[in-house]
């Protein structure tokens, strides 16, 4: 909903919003922008639509739907905070009596949003608070972030730069999960184009999220790791990660 000082005035926001975003989050989206900072801490993978076909960006913080292995006693323990996380639950939306064409909203049917403490939405005169001001100026460069996301997501869909691959969880006493529905990078198809291609690939500011993307494939370790400690029942021992050619690489 369009948020209104006159009426939402009194709303603040609560300083457990972002963990409250994202543990239940087990993929968490991201832009090509900060790609570069999530491969800290995420293997970062695209998913594609099963309605639209279309590609998004995204961090793996879980191999169980519905939790993030990121989140500890309430506490967020990676190196990077992805957007999404910090304006949560912000958004801008089409409005005809704003200035720029679109207006500040919030779910305000979020836990996040309360009236008893948190930061101030607004100023005791109705005005923004610096608090909202940052949030709104995040989301203002979201939308130039979220084109390019998706100028890049289609160049290289269009030159076939993704694979599917398959996430195979070998347990303890040799039980196995398989996760499906995550493509990578076709790393040799990227490394089979044409000189021509690569440069105009590397102009564009594409070849170093597809290279990111690849090394942070060695971030599952880490995901791993969190689970095993996390975990009440059987242990991970490996992982294979299998792609549609055929090869497959394995982490433990």
């Amino acid at each position: 909903m369009e948020l209104d000082p006159n009426i939402h005035g009194d709303l603040k926001l609560s300083c457990a919003a972002p963990i409250l975003f994202a543990q239940a989050q087990h993929l968490m989206g991201v832009r090509v922008t900060e790609i570069d900072k999530a491969v800290s801490s995420f293997p970062v993978f695209f998913v594609r639509s099963a309605q639209t076909g279309t590609l998004s960006l995204t961090a793996l913080t879980s191999f169980r739907a519905g939790e993030n292995l990121f989140i500890e006693n309430q506490k967020w323990r990676a190196t990077y905070t992805p957007v999404e996380m910090k304006i949560y639950p912000f958004s801008l939306v089409p409005s005809a009596n704003a200035e720029k064409g679109y207006a500040l909203a919030a779910d305000l049917n979020s836990l996040a949003l309360q009236t008893e403490s948190g930061e101030p939405l607004y100023e005791a005169n109705k005005t923004e608070s610096l608090y909202l001001s940052k949030i709104k100026a995040t989301l203002e460069a979201e939308i130039k972030n979220e084109a390019l996301t998706r100028q890049f997501l289609q160049e290289i869909d269009r030159l076939g730069l993704i694979s599917p691959i398959v996430i195979e969880l070998h347990f303890e006493g040799g039980a196995v999960e398989i996760i499906n529905g995550l493509c990578t990078v076709a790393e040799e198809k990227l490394n089979s184009l044409a000189d021509d291609l690569l440069m105009a690939l590397n102009k564009k500011g594409y070849l170093l999220p597809l290279h990111a993307a690849l090394i942070s494939l060695f971030q599952v370790n880490d995901l791993i790791n969190r689970f095993n400690r996390k975990c009440q029942g059987l242990k991970i021992e490996n992982i294979n990660l299998k792609l549609d050619r055929g090869t497959s690489g394995s982490f433990q």
